[in-house]
């Protein structure tokens, strides 16, 4: 009987390490297979989206690129100078390539308040523009509601702008959507389409009206924003 005991107390331990060493070896077997497929896929890593807060310090110099926003607006635009796979749109999970992040000034600090999407780089100056615009509303509408609203500082809004689709706009949880932004369009035009979907998400809405559509905050957010901005 002792012998048998110490054969177990010798081989207990041996079988833990040696299941312990062939558990690693299938973990590192998955992990290889599963970067030969991404590989053979040609799929990318998706790039880490830029800090909730800009400093100088917070993002590499070399990989993005920012400016000021203009238009009496404190607050900066952001975005990578190389075209990666930053982001994958909830609900029909299409990659969007591009992106610029809005951050606005509130007590000194900038704090991203939207992330405006295009599926390549070649759309970004468009994405630029909007994220001016949506500025602009942001600041309106934070200089009357305040801490009142919370949608204003809830999270950063998505921005999805997409050439597929037909001409015109929704608005769906956190997330703004343009469609067919290649479609002839005059600045007025994407001013109110903006303001209207902002106004879906920000301001309260009474629903049941037939025309032009069910919820009244979006053709709301276009009066009252364009009366706040003028």
């Amino acid at each position: 009987m002792p012998f048998i005991l110490l054969q177990y107390e010798i081989l207990v331990p041996i079988l833990f390490k040696v299941t312990y060493i062939v558990g690693q070896f299938k973990t590192a077997l998955a992990a290889v297979a599963v970067c030969f497929a991404l590989a053979a896929s040609g799929e990318h890593a998706q790039a880490q989206p830029l800090p909730e807060i800009f400093s100088p310090n917070s993002v590499d110099a070399k990989e993005v690129q920012s400016v000021t926003i203009g238009f009496k607006l404190n607050g900066r635009l952001a975005w990578r100078t190389a075209e990666t796979e930053v982001s994958v749109e909830p609900r029909s999970e299409a990659r969007y390539r591009a992106s610029t992040s809005v951050y606005l000034d509130e007590n000194g600090a900038l704090f991203k308040r939207f992330v405006v999407h295009t599926s390549d780089a070649g759309d970004s100056a468009v994405g630029r523009r909007c994220g001016r615009f949506l500025a602009a509303l942001w600041t309106c509408a934070n200089r009357r509601f305040g801490t009142l609203s919370p949608g204003l500082r809830r999270e950063p809004l998505d921005v999805w702008l997409s050439r597929s689709g037909e001409a015109g706009g929704e608005q769906f949880r956190t997330n703004l959507y343009l469609y067919d932004i290649g479609a002839d369009r005059k600045p007025v035009e994407w001013a109110r389409e903006l303001a209207h979907e902002y106004g879906h998400f920000l301001l309260p809405g009474a629903s049941g009206y037939t025309e032009p559509e069910n919820w009244a905050n979006g053709v709301l957010g276009e009066r009252l924003f364009f009366k706040w901005i003028r």
